[in-house]
């Protein structure tokens, strides 16, 4: 009788303990203010400069105006756009294509260039130039780098990451 009553107990135990986990779950955090409607209200703090151009703001195509009009004036008369994508092997591509194109002298000196992720890190570089073409070219190819991250292997199981950086 006596272990009836203590499996009992235990049940009991595990109702109020799920019953208290299910009304956690309806309690309800503050939340935090909304963001802007438009990202043309968003700067970094004590920063009041307008940092994006928005297609509907009326001012936007004369603002597009003087960027292409500056870009013409600083260039040959066209305008050179390089946009770069990243994603590490995407990056070493794009550093491979700059290179390649100022092997065959055809590299264009780029009036806006733009990057996303490893391209984005590759942008200053191909923005100042050939003459920096070495030392982007450092960064992806050397020896170093094939060790920076290590795939963690069946370890990725129990681990947050796939991949380990902490044997640099």
């Amino acid at each position: 009788m006596r272990a009836a009553w203590g499996l009992e107990a235990v049940i009991k135990k595990l109702l109020a303990v799920a019953l208290a986990s299910l009304l956690a779950g309806c309690a309800t955090l503050s939340r935090m203010p909304a963001p802007p409607l438009s990202s043309t209200h968003v700067a970094p703090a004590s920063y009041q400069a307008k940092l994006r151009i928005n297609s509907y703001d009326p001012q936007a195509s004369s603002v597009v105006t003087a960027l292409y009009t500056k870009a013409i004036e600083a260039s040959d008369g066209s305008i050179d756009i390089l946009a770069l994508s990243g994603g590490g092997a995407g990056g070493a591509f794009g550093v491979g294509v700059l290179v390649g194109l100022q092997r065959k002298d055809t590299r264009p000196e780029f009036e806006i260039v733009t990057g996303v992720s490893s391209g984005a890190l590759i942008a200053p570089y191909a923005f100042l130039g050939p003459d920096w073409d070495p030392a982007i070219t450092e960064i992806y190819t050397a020896p170093e780098t094939a060790r920076l991250v290590v795939r963690r292997g069946l370890g990725a199981l129990f681990q947050t990451s796939l991949y380990r950086t902490d044997h640099c």
